[in-house]
């Protein structure tokens, strides 16, 4: 175990800051622990309560009090919190993160040169096993000496069976449980996003009545969803070269398909097609108006094509913007660099994530800074064993100089 340094132990008059000493009690061994007991435990969207009980008692152990929220069926949320400080008032900092991995199986985990090998490692169960690390190493420091922590952890971030995407960090956020600044550990970890685009995933569902049909003895007006569907990404892509909407951050908007699934034989008309895909768009460009025009599309095709069609649209996040002269940015930058030895960059992210949630709902500063985030949704997931110990070591110093303060009471957190 890596020893604290001198003075760990919340003394007033040290001169260890509250940072140092989190810091050097970070102990690696007990880190992977953490994350291999994390991703040796399956958890896609919708079932996520053994990783949840096992979180929750993961932080337990760090002297947390903890509380399951199981509003969602199958998709219970972790909220644990330290006892009010003993030190002067100062903010609630709120470490966050999904439970969840994208539904794709993996190979048992493994720790193999250098690297954490499994299902959700960099995305973003890492981060998790990190927090409740940071966590133990604040306890071991003498916990904070201003404001608290509050750690949550939600489902339903990668997926949702219930067509409930997001819907349980949502519900924590209207509930008013979250902190006054917030730490989501996903994302990039090369530069800090203070500015994103909002994303919209949609299915359009293209059906007929009837049964499927050989090509050669159907009616010449049998309706072929296949070609529909063929038909409304041509009249999407058209659409798309009218978009003349960018932010110099994030740039212009855009629309992918992922999936066109329809049909089972080469010479049949299918009754039923389906396309998934997603659609990003940066401010003033609102969910509404890009599922609305989606709709107007996915009409039209129906009207034309002599098809029944659905639209389900989920809202993956909306546009958001950090103010990059926030006393909390700088502060992370700071500690960021204290860690790497070198400055993070501001920039723009394309990548929706719960940062578009945290904004939209309570407008607080936040910071989204992954572990190592590479090999997220690949098939080998992975990542690297320094890159872990980076991040605990980062999520340790934000937290100290966020809880901590001087001789006379004062906070140090400074803009840098």
């Amino acid at each position: 175990m890596t020893q604290p340094a001198d003075g760990a132990g919340g003394s007033a008059g040290t001169n260890v800051s509250l940072a140092d000493r989190i810091e050097a009690a970070i102990d690696e061994r007990r880190l992977l622990d953490r994350v291999l007991t994390l991703v040796g435990i399956e958890s896609f969207p919708g079932g996520e309560e053994r990783i949840a009980v096992a979180y929750a008692g993961m932080l337990a152990e760090t002297g947390l009090t903890v509380e399951l929220d199981r509003t969602f069926a199958g998709s219970p949320s972790v909220i644990a919190r330290t006892a009010p400080s003993a030190g002067d008032a100062g903010p609630l900092l709120q470490l966050a993160g999904h439970l969840d991995t994208v539904p794709v199986a993996q190979d048992p985990p493994v720790i193999r040169d250098g690297l954490v090998v499994a299902r959700g490692a960099c995305d973003m169960k890492g981060a998790l096993a990190a927090f409740a690390e940071v966590a133990a190493a604040m306890a071991e420091a003498g916990g904070p000496r201003r404001g608290g922590l509050l750690v949550t952890a939600y489902g339903q971030h990668e997926g949702s069976p219930a067509g409930t995407l997001h819907g349980p960090l949502r519900d924590l956020l209207r509930r008013g449980i979250h902190g006054d600044i917030a730490l989501i550990g996903d994302g990039p970890h090369r530069f800090l996003p203070i500015a994103g685009k909002g994303s919209l995933i949609f299915e359009i569902h293209l059906h007929r009545p009837g049964e499927p049909t050989h090509e050669l003895l159907a009616g010449a007006v049998t309706p072929n969803p296949v070609m529909a569907a063929h038909r409304f990404v041509e009249l999407l892509r058209e659409r798309a070269t009218h978009w003349t909407l960018a932010d110099p951050a994030v740039g212009g908007e855009t629309f992918f398909i992922g999936a066109l699934r329809g049909g089972d034989l080469y010479n049949r008309i299918p009754v039923a097609a389906r396309i998934d895909g997603t659609r990003r768009y940066p401010a003033p460009r609102t969910f509404e108006a890009a599922r609305e025009e989606l709709e107007a599309i996915a009409r039209e095709v129906a009207a034309e094509q002599g098809l029944d069609v659905d639209v389900v649209a989920h809202r993956s996040g909306q546009p958001f913007r950090i103010d990059a002269d926030d006393p909390f940015v700088a502060t992370f930058r700071r500690e960021a660099a204290a860690v790497s030895g070198a400055p993070l960059p501001l920039d723009g992210i394309d990548l929706a994530s719960d940062i578009n949630h945290v904004v939209e709902l309570t407008g607080i500063p936040v910071v989204l800074h992954g572990v190592d985030g590479a090999r997220a949704h690949a098939t080998p997931e992975w990542v690297p064993v320094a890159a872990l110990v980076r991040a605990a070591r980062t999520y340790a110093r934000v937290v100290g100089a966020m809880l901590d303060r001087d001789d006379k009471g004062v906070s140090s957190l400074h803009p840098g």
